[in-house]
């Protein structure tokens, strides 16, 4: 059994129309998964800068790595499985891209709060 399959959600013995067990857990993993990917894509993407010279390049990293993880740990799941193939997976693209919105907001909260205290009281405290 690999990591996937014992994510929260992933019940194989579940009728299609029952709502997934854990949902909002699983929502909050691939929250999860997306903010440390995107983290570790910025840290690398800042030790490596000189290899990523054209902005495009970063932006694209950035952004599409940690959507796909988000959409593989949603796909993985057994949210919404009455949904046909092409249906089904351009839906949880489309909750993947939701949530890599609510990364950025919430990692711009955290980026705009640490300037704050910095400011407030760090180095520049007059």
């Amino acid at each position: 059994m690999t990591f996937l399959e014992q994510l929260p959600g992933n019940g194989r013995n579940d009728s299609p129309n029952d709502p997934p067990a854990g949902l909002d857990s699983l929502k909050g993993i691939a929250l999860l998964a997306c903010f440390t990917s995107l983290a570790l894509i910025c840290l690398l993407a800042s030790r490596v800068g000189w290899l990523l010279h054209l902005w495009w390049v970063r932006l694209l990293m950035g952004s599409l790595f940690p959507t796909l993880v988000a959409f593989a740990i949603l796909q993985r799941s057994n949210w919404h499985r009455e949904m046909g193939g092409a249906m089904r997976t351009l839906f949880l693209i489309g909750q993947a891209c939701l949530i890599f919105g609510e990364v950025v907001v919430l990692a711009l909260i955290i980026t705009a709060s640490a300037c704050v205290f910095i400011y407030r009281w760090g180095a520049f405290h007059c």
